[in-house]
């Protein structure tokens, strides 16, 4: 298998994967971590996400913890992406074709009526298990629960964050607080836009830091940064190109 063949030739692996691909590269990864004990204990497995729906419930949160994998996980969500929160309601669908034609009918686009149906019964469900009225004695975590980091993007910035409480309740108050029925489908069409600005945001920061000018380019930017942490000045640079 390929797999096998990067494995005995890689140092690392990343693995990434948007929406349903998400959760099947979190699949490969969690298989490759296993793996790797017995036959590649140096090769190191990394898998970030870009609005996945999650996968697992608490003890299985828990499982990923005690194995100290919890670190191979990035997860990142747009801030009113409804496909993350979509397990949060009871009637989600688990069979596999019928989460492919539903993942099918984001890609194209769904009515308004269906977007707005949607949106309402998730929220509802949501708030009724991560709410004010729900308390922490009452939410209940049998079914679905985050694992690994969480980096929650919005058109200001991005936390980050590795607690499943806090992750919830934030999934939850932006969804409430500012989401709509379009935005909730219109942002998991546009996780390039988010980590576009994300990145920029980090290099922009960077570059002040460590006082290199900084480009709208995030690739310029990049290889700056990357010559001032080497000690190699951009003047040196030239001269050896």
């Amino acid at each position: 298998m390929q797999i096998f063949e990067i494995l005995n030739t890689s140092k690392s692996v990343v693995l990434a994967g948007h929406s349903l691909g998400g959760g099947v590269a979190s699949l490969s990864a969690l298989w490759l971590l296993s793996h790797i004990q017995t036959t590649s204990p140096s090769t190191s497995v990394f898998c970030i996400t870009y609005g996945s729906p999650m996968l697992g419930n608490e003890p299985f949160s828990q499982a990923i913890l005690q194995e100290r994998w919890g670190g191979n996980f990035c997860h990142i969500v747009a801030q009113h992406d409804i496909v993350p929160r979509l397990p949060f309601a009871p009637s989600f669908p688990v069979d596999v074709e019928h989460l492919r034609a539903l993942f099918v009918q984001l890609a194209l686009q769904l009515s308004d009526e269906n977007k707005t149906e949607l949106f309402e019964k998730v929220l509802t469900c949501i708030e009724a298990r991560f709410g004010p009225a729900a308390g922490d004695d009452h939410q209940d975590r049998s079914r679905y629960w985050p694992f690994g980091s969480y980096m929650i993007c919005t058109d200001k910035g991005a936390v980050c964050l590795d607690n499943g409480t806090a992750i919830v309740k934030l999934l939850y108050l932006m969804l409430a607080e500012a989401g709509s029925a379009n935005s909730c489908i219109d942002d998991h069409l546009k996780y390039e836009d988010y980590v576009t600005k994300v990145c920029l945001q980090y290099l922009q920061k960077r570059s002040r830091l460590l006082e290199v000018s900084f480009s709208e380019s995030s690739s310029e930017s990049g290889i700056a940064l990357a010559l001032q942490s080497s000690r190699i000045s951009s003047h040196q640079a030239k001269n050896v190109n």
